[in-house]
């Protein structure tokens, strides 16, 4: 068993999200590569996960995954007569170093094989542990491997480091940074990063110039092209009007005068990228953040992009004047809300996948896998398959997502505000019953907002959710606003009803029929506690006296929808994870789950939407 660790550190030590997104590619082809030495060391050797014959997997052939498909999971299991077994996991060793080499001169462009790049210690490790069969047969093996493994990770063996008079990175501070940065970089990507961060950093270059998948240089959308994604949308389909095209015209030739670099878009607007004229291109490629008038501040493009501040002035004012008069024009006309300054990270995770390896935990259908070789190679294969089908989900037209890594047991991605929980229930629904469940989190957060405290915040949130819900198969939301207030709410995916959770939220909706003033979260933050008590002795008057509060706040009053409405928070509450100490378990704590119900109805808006619903 031989694994890459450090994955999730080295991708949440990130400034963007075609940082995210290099960091999960180079660990996820740096693993690759030790798949491959290993499948190549022997023709005895039998690889287990992934599931390759002859250095392809069965998936490949069917548009699935590989090793060179999307990126793959950073361990590798493996079978090997017990002779050659420890010469094989070295050759798996000496092949990911080699790589990270390769890479490495890739980035700081040196020449010749011999030639000896600057390294970062500690990047990457590759752990290996050996076990022998034994009387128990494959079962036990498995479980004594896996055993080992968690003991093999927690040690540490590294040789000693010096680093004097030297920089640390700007990314990742506990790594000295290089002392020379790679040669052609512009003035605005000059940066103090070690080596690795380089490597990631440079990423889409690297990728373009050698390997298997060497070609065009190819970027990850950013934050702000993500958020504005379902905007520009509606933009596009409308091309044809003769005033948003003015408009859109004169937003592109302000957005040139600043910065005429390219961005990636988001893969669902790339038929309008592909298949329209000019204007069309550019909107869907690299129109992200010039939408937004806040974004024409003459004095941070001065600073972004590292210009005289008199020479783009003017051009920040006409793109100003642009932007804001489209979207005026996007309302007026077509009713087109505004583009919300917030986007999602979605992180997944199937429950228990150790232990259900292992035979200790049943699939949701209630089936239990008998630890074999074989049934281990089928599971591998399905989730190479899992893992295409969700990152094709996750994309589509309809929830617009980009997905950094989708392995089949865990995915990570960003998606608007707007299609985030719907792209997260796309993603789990597509889990099979013969699978373990899944859990799920999603943290909105502020374009502008620190990637790395929304991906830390994420994966907190998802830990906290598996250890708090029951069964776990849980969806936790969270949101994380530009003035610091945050709130979170972890329930489980279906309650005893067999209601979505999804469906749960949209109780605040800007879309319902009768809509909740957020003024409601006062009175029940007000009434917490006499509301609980009056739960445990009266559970019908606690739900009379919470119709009776929601009532206070509907538009459009009506007793049928208040009592509905209640019902639903009540449900909420029941079901709340992440609740305080004092608040018992069994009383209702509908408060977080309103709360982020009240975030969801302002900045999470479906797309169209008519500007009467904002009232």
């Amino acid at each position: 068993m031989i694994a890459v660790p450090g994955v999730q550190r080295f991708i949440d030590e990130a400034r963007s999200t075609a940082d995210v997104h290099a960091a999960s590619e180079i660990v996820a082809r740096l693993a690759a590569e030790g798949a491959r030495a290993c499948a190549a060391a022997s023709p005895a050797v039998r690889l287990i996960f992934p599931a390759w014959e002859n250095g392809r997997d069965h998936a490949a052939r069917d548009g699935a995954s590989g090793p060179d498909g999307p990126a793959g999971p950073n361990r590798i299991v493996l079978m090997a007569p017990p002779e050659i077994a420890e010469d094989v996991a070295r050759t798996a060793v000496e092949a990911i170093e080699a790589e990270w080499r390769r890479l490495l001169r890739a980035t700081f462009r040196m020449d010749g094989d011999d030639a000896v790049p600057p390294r970062t210690p500690g990047m990457p490790v590759t752990v290996w542990v050996r076990v022998p069969a034994g009387e128990g047969g494959y079962a036990e093996q498995w479980a004594r491997a896996q055993a080992a493994m968690a003991a093999r990770r927690v040690l540490r063996d590294f040789p000693p480091v010096q680093e004097r008079d030297t920089e640390l990175c700007d990314l990742s501070p506990r790594w000295a940074a290089a002392g020379r940065p790679p040669p052609g970089l512009r003035p605005h990507e000059e940066a103090r990063l070690a080596p690795a961060n380089w490597v990631k950093r440079r990423w889409r270059h690297v990728r373009a110039a050698g390997g298997s998948d060497a070609g065009e240089v190819v970027g990850f959308p950013s934050t702000s092209s993500i958020a504005s994604a379902p905007f520009r949308r509606e933009v596009l389909q409308r091309l044809d009007d003769e005033e948003i095209a003015r408009w859109v015209r004169a937003l592109r030739e302000a957005a040139q005068a600043v910065n005429r670099a390219a961005e990636t878009p988001v893969p669902a607007l790339e038929p309008f990228a592909r298949n329209g004229g000019g204007l069309a291109r550019w909107l869907a490629a690299s129109g992200g953040p010039w939408v937004y008038p806040e974004r024409w501040q003459a004095e941070r493009l001065a600073r972004d992009t590292k210009r005289p501040l008199q020479d783009i002035r003017q051009a920040a004012e006409r793109g100003r004047r642009a932007a804001q008069t489209l979207l005026d024009v996007m309302g007026d006309g077509h009713r087109i809300r505004p583009p919300t300054d917030y986007l999602a990270v979605i992180v997944q995770d199937l429950d228990d996948m150790g232990l259900f390896l292992s035979g200790r935990r049943p699939a949701a259908d209630g089936t239990r896998l008998a630890p074999d070789p074989e049934r281990h190679r089928d599971v591998s294969r399905r989730l190479a398959g899992l893992s295409v089908e969700q990152a094709a989900r996750f994309g589509t037209a309809d929830l617009l997502g980009v997905p950094v890594y989708a392995g089949g047991d865990d995915l990570l991605g960003f998606a608007p505000a707007s299609t985030a929980l719907a792209a997260a229930r796309a993603v789990r629904d597509s889990v099979p019953a013969e699978s373990r469940t899944a859990s799920t989190a999603v943290v909105f957060f502020h374009q502008s907002h620190s990637l790395r405290d929304a991906l830390h915040t994420a994966r907190e949130l998802l830990d906290d959710a598996k250890e708090n819900v029951h069964g776990k198969n849980a969806l936790a939301v969270a949101y994380l606003r530009r003035s610091g207030a945050t709130e979170a709410s972890a329930q489980p995916w279906q309650d005893r009803s067999g209601t979505n959770a999804v469906q749960r939220f949209a109780v605040f909706a800007a879309d319902a029929d009768h809509l909740l003033s957020p003024r409601l979260l006062a009175d029940l933050q007000r009434d917490q506690g006499e509301l609980a008590g009056l739960h445990r002795v009266a559970p019908e008057r606690y739900r009379d006296e919470l119709a009776r509060l929601v009532g206070r706040h509907m538009a459009n009053p009506d007793e049928t929808a208040a009592w509905a409405t209640a019902r639903e928070l009540e449900a909420l509450g029941m079901s709340e994870a992440l609740r305080p100490r004092e608040v018992p378990a069994d009383v209702p704590y509908p408060l977080p789950a309103a709360r982020v119900a009240v975030f969801l109805r302002q900045e999470a808006w479906p797309y169209p939407q008519r500007q009467e619903a904002s009232r």
